[in-house]
């Protein structure tokens, strides 16, 4: 006789996340484990039982064809379902066994740079003073939504049933031509890569020129994430040191000579400085006469003012022999992952295959989304106005920090960067508060985080693209504490 439901307590919380579904099956076969549901015992019909439970008999039948496809019960034509044998108990865990150490490969030490505080992705309680990140609730979601939309449809008949491994031709072309006007690059479409965000331009073009031990001639300091791509490539880091006052230091260069070197010329990452036109041409004449390749990371270079705004290494070079990356995740908001490459012609082809590869391609429907935002004239608009805004909680942050963390911090605000790079008072350590920081939910990275060649410099990156006004003095009033708490001296 099949047994009544108050013989096993099946009850279900209608206020629960868990569907109802779920729930009866949950129930019923924690009941089977726990013997309330005796091997060979009878079931009600997903009728009665739904009519029981108040519930639709569909949603028993899905708990039923669970139970079954899990050996909990069975069913047969004309009889109720039936309790088969209990499923055993999982066997006990084995016993710890001693850690292993990870063998150093390239991509471990790069792994290791990526767990530094810049790669952390989960999300913040609040907007805090992570840097080098644009703020999304300005952007223009409805005009992107409509744009998106309409490119979807299109997409299924035109865009995905095409192989543009290499990102949208007209895409292509409006880029080309974006980079011809502001940073005089000289490329045509071809030569265009779009890839699935900054980062994985970096990896491809890196992987394109180096093969494991070259010698790539890169910052120091340098964007960990950066530098991780690199290493990941098999290549060895040769410091190019960087000094906030007098810039690149291309005096000493290493011996034997690189066969790559990477900078940040538009916006150095973390010192916010502007590579001067005359060490730029320096650079490009010292890889002509060592016949090594030069990748250019555009960083930031849409919000620069336009003084601060220098032609590209790649125009006095003429794309000979030089790679320019960017980013339209910087610009608009971190999900969107575009980014791109501009190739010397030599690698054009072998960029296409290497792409596919890698699998590195961006979104085709994406791709025409932005294609269209920029050919409708709404990213100028929006970068115009994110221009100003940026500029002006740069300023508010600047006056708060000289007011309220002078104690512990001395700002050193570059022309350029959405960020404001800081160092810290008497030999104080940066880790420690940083570390603090953390902890109440601010994301900084401190500056010796930057440094990977010698003795590290002491400050913190803050970030105030993110925060109003009013969340910026919140943040700052943390942050104070932070410094108090690990500082011996007091506030």
């Amino acid at each position: 006789m099949p047994l009544e439901m108050t013989t096993f307590g099946l009850a279900l919380d209608r206020r629960s996340r868990a569907p109802l579904h779920q729930q009866v099956f949950d129930a019923m076969a924690g009941a089977i484990r726990a013997g309330g549901l005796p091997h060979g015992a009878d079931l009600p019909s997903t009728r009665a039982l739904a009519l029981s439970l108040g519930v639709s008999r569909n949603t028993v039948s899905w708990a039923y064809e669970r139970l079954v496809s899990d050996r909990y019960i069975v069913t047969r034509q004309g009889a109720p379902a039936r309790v088969t044998r209990p499923v055993p108990p999982p066997a006990p865990a084995p016993a710890a066994l001693p850690p292993v150490a990870p063998p150093a490969t390239s991509l471990d030490r790069a792994g290791q740079l990526l767990r530094g505080p810049r790669s952390a992705r989960t999300p913040l309680a609040r907007p805090s003073f992570q840097p080098f990140v644009p703020d999304p609730r300005p952007f223009p979601f409805v005009q992107w939504q409509r744009l998106v939309s309409r490119r979807i449809p299109a997409s299924c008949r035109e865009d995905m049933t095409q192989d543009h491994p290499a990102g949208l031709p007209a895409l292509r072309a409006l880029i080309a031509e974006a980079l011809r006007t502001s940073r005089g690059v000289h490329c045509r479409p071809d030569q265009v890569i779009v890839t699935h965000g900054g980062q994985a331009a970096r990896d491809l073009v890196f992987r394109l020129i180096l093969r494991p031990g070259d010698r790539l001639w890169m910052e120091e300091p340098a964007d960990p994430a950066a530098r991780a791509a690199a290493i990941a490539a098999g290549a060895v880091s040769v410091p190019l040191p960087v000094c906030p006052d007098a810039g690149w230091d291309l005096d000493a260069p290493p011996q034997p000579a690189p066969q790559a070197i990477h900078v940040t010329p538009a916006c150095h990452q973390p010192f916010c400085r502007v590579m001067p036109a005359d060490q730029r041409h320096r650079l490009v004449d010292y890889a002509r006469r060592h016949d090594a390749w030069i990748v250019e990371d555009d960083f930031d270079t849409d919000f620069q003012p336009s003084l601060t705004t220098l032609p590209a290494i790649q125009a006095i070079d003429g794309g000979a022999r030089s790679f320019h990356v960017g980013s339209f995740s910087r610009t608009m908001f971190p999900g969107l992952q575009i980014g791109y490459a501009v190739v010397p012609p030599v690698f054009a082809a072998a960029a296409v295959d290497a792409l596919c590869v890698a699998g590195h391609s961006a979104s085709l429907p994406m791709q025409g989304a932005l294609h269209d935002f920029i050919a409708q004239g709404h990213f100028a608009r929006h970068v115009a106005r994110m221009r100003r805004l940026y500029a002006a909680r740069k300023a508010h942050l600047l006056h708060l920090v000289q007011r309220d963390l002078s104690n512990w911090l001395i700002p050193a605000p570059g022309p350029v960067g959405l960020a404001l790079p800081t160092r810290m008072r008497d030999g104080l350590d940066d880790g420690a508060p940083c570390a603090a920081a953390q902890m109440r939910g601010l994301r900084i990275p401190a500056l010796s985080g930057y440094f990977h060649h010698g003795s590290a410099r002491q400050g913190m990156i803050l970030g105030f693209c993110t925060m109003t006004p009013e969340e910026m003095a919140a943040n700052v009033a943390i942050l104070r504490a932070c410094l108090m708490g690990t500082d011996a001296r007091g506030g």
